[in-house]
């Protein structure tokens, strides 16, 4: 694997999933944690942000182990905005550029960005995180690069 990717995923993954479980515990102890709902969601973003950091030390420790990558960077992906639901997670650097019933946007973010809503967020809209999208094709593309080597 080249160096600068390596160093990368390990930095998004590893950095970006400590920076979120921090950040996200924090919130626990605002006042809208007296909401059952509000910690049950701040609970699972700061699980997802676990995952997303043990995915990157697992990498540390071997990086040919990249399984939870390819999850951590595809929950990470999907910017989801509908009457019904809407869902965003994203760890270390995003950019996320979309079409919705507002016409183009673009966010650029550095840090971690989540929310999850039910019944009141915005009116339609996919987005994609372009970051974590493009660090998946250059995953899938060393995995699969390694194991042609491999099979000569």
């Amino acid at each position: 694997m080249k160096t600068w990717l390596r160093l990368l995923l390990v930095t998004m993954t590893v950095g970006g999933g400590f920076t979120g479980v921090i950040l996200s515990s924090q919130l626990i102890f605002s006042p809208q944690a007296q909401n059952a709902g509000y910690l049950i969601i701040m609970l699972i973003f700061i699980l997802l942000y676990l995952f997303i950091l043990v995915s990157g030390l697992i990498f540390v420790q071997n990086p040919n182990r990249t399984g939870l990558l390819f999850v951590s960077l595809g929950i990470q992906i999907p910017v989801i905005h509908s009457p019904i639901i809407s869902y965003q997670l994203t760890s270390g650097f995003s950019f996320i550029p979309g079409v919705g019933s507002n016409g183009l946007s673009f966010d650029l973010r550095f840090g971690n960005t989540f929310y999850l809503y039910f019944f009141k967020g915005p009116p339609w809209g996919v987005r994609l995180n372009f970051v974590a999208l493009i660090l998946l094709l250059f995953l899938v593309h060393h995995v699969k690069q390694q194991s042609i080597g491999e099979s000569n």
